[in-house]
């Protein structure tokens, strides 16, 4: 994580750190400095580091390291996430980009809801449901602003009255699915 998704503040030297590399030294090289010259060996970097992790991902998952449980609850960490931090507006800090973020986090984790809902039904219906109407809402939160899967308002032009509807969905969402975490853990 730290090589592929890090911020300059999480370094000594900020954005001089040698160390710093990954996708928002690509944002801050674009959006910010308006150059790409320099990123070409920081998008090979990232590219090594992204390969290094998919194949640590392999690995874990032939171990079966990846349970229901922790799955929903990476998918409430994911959604707390952008409800406590990200909607501040530090995710995209130089694109303004943050509610194409948002929207990836609610599809990754709405994926992980939609692969295990038939066994969180069987278990408990009703939180079934209620995530499912969590999934809309937090949806419907977003839908003002986003025009497409790659068009969205930038995020200066958001309103705080719709970030914090946007938050509080999102957080809704996150408390049912610990919820939906806990239950597949203990199956009851």
């Amino acid at each position: 994580d730290s090589a592929i998704d890090a911020r300059e503040d999480d370094f000594p030297l900020g954005s001089n750190d040698p160390n710093w590399k990954g996708f928002h030294k690509i944002e801050r090289g674009l959006w910010r400095d308006q150059q790409t010259t320099a990123l070409v060996p920081v998008a090979q970097q990232l590219l090594a580091d992204w390969d290094t992790m998919a194949a640590q991902l392999q690995q874990l998952v032939q171990q079966g390291a990846f349970t229901p449980a922790a799955l929903l609850d990476g998918a409430e960490d994911l959604l707390a996430e952008v409800a406590e931090s990200k909607i501040t507006g530090e995710e995209e800090r130089y694109s303004k980009l943050d509610l194409l973020d948002f929207q990836a986090n609610l599809a990754g984790a709405e994926a992980v809801y939609t692969a295990y809902q038939d066994q969180l039904a069987a278990l408990d219906r009703g939180l079934a449901g209620e995530i499912a109407r969590g999934f809309q809402q937090a949806k419907s939160a977003l839908a003002p602003f986003v025009r497409s899967e790659t068009d969205v308002t930038n995020y200066d032009q958001v309103p705080q009255d719709a970030r914090n509807r946007i938050a509080a969905s999102f957080r809704t969402l996150a408390r049912a699915l610990e919820r939906a975490s806990q239950l597949m853990e203990h199956g009851s």
